[in-house]
């Protein structure tokens, strides 16, 4: 039962894993930071919460993705003993760099089972995702941890200005990504109880919105720059980028192949990290 929609969903969770190794080896560079495991602890984690989250998600995957869902129902126990290895292995790896690097390492795990858990007890809210907006947020925040933070406290490096930025540039980047998902999720979404962007105002409202937010991206990084914060080079780097975003949520709800379209927007860090070279960050 669902071979190919089983490799597609094992395939698409190890691509998050390997889109995070990207985004660490872009913070990296653009902050000189030594090199450390700190991209593979990110492989790991996003690996072990993705897999976790397919495997929490039945009933909303069951109308958006049927097929996947049987593929998890008859792996389950596979693929809970894979994410459970995959995050303990990430553990052992984080405690070399100290307890900070092992409490950051944590963090997504958290988030994660309150995400998709019914652990909260607000009124007649159980999971973190039946909560507009910061669903998405704590999710963001929760991976620019990781992504900026982790290989940062890894080698004992302050965090400093330009680290500070790019943690507010990768929230960005991931809030944008996640809502432009919950805009291909409506019908499962609805069906579940989750409280996303596009059932909350529409798909047309959300789009404008994700503009807003590349928006301040570039505004962000612009200012660093001319503050002197981050390399001059580094708003260059990031503006292709940006631009893939845009044109990706310009189609958002007017194309029926949104799982096309969200790897395409996942194609912007491969892009990112290529530009921070090319660039000599």
């Amino acid at each position: 039962v669902g071979g190919r929609a089983g490799d597609a969903l094992v395939q698409s969770t190890v691509a998050l894993a390997a889109l995070a190794t990207v985004k660490v080896a872009t913070v990296m560079a653009i902050l000189d930071v030594p090199a450390n495991p700190a991209p593979l602890i990110a492989f790991l984690v996003t690996f072990s919460v993705y897999t976790h989250n397919n495997l929490t998600d039945l009933e909303e995957d069951s109308i958006n993705d049927p097929d996947g869902v049987r593929f998890v129902e008859r792996w389950n126990g596979h693929l809970e003993l894979a994410a459970a290895t995959a995050y303990a292995l990430a553990l052992g790896i984080a405690v070399l760099g100290g307890p900070l690097a092992l409490l950051l390492t944590l963090v997504p795990g958290v988030v994660g089972v309150l995400y998709s858990r019914d652990l909260l007890r607000f009124g007649s809210t159980r999971r973190l995702k039946e909560v507009l907006v910061l669903n998405t947020t704590v999710v963001a925040l929760a991976w620019a941890v990781v992504v900026v933070l982790l290989p940062l406290a890894y080698v004992g490096m302050p965090i400093g200005a330009g680290a500070s930025v790019l943690f507010g540039v990768f929230v960005l980047r991931t809030f944008i990504a996640g809502e432009l998902l919950n805009v291909r999720d409506v019908s499962g979404d609805s069906a579940a109880g989750v409280s996303t962007l596009p059932l909350a105002v529409g798909t047309g409202r959300t789009r404008l919105l994700l503009y807003g937010l590349d928006a301040v991206t570039l505004g962000l990084l612009v200012a660093a720059t001319v503050e002197g914060v981050l390399p001059d080079a580094v708003a260059l780097a990031f503006v292709p980028a940006v631009l893939l975003s845009i044109a990706v949520s310009s189609r958002a709800g007017r194309t029926d192949d949104m799982s096309r379209l969200g790897l395409l927007r996942d194609a912007e860090y491969p892009l990112m990290l290529g530009c921070c070279l090319l660039l000599g960050l």
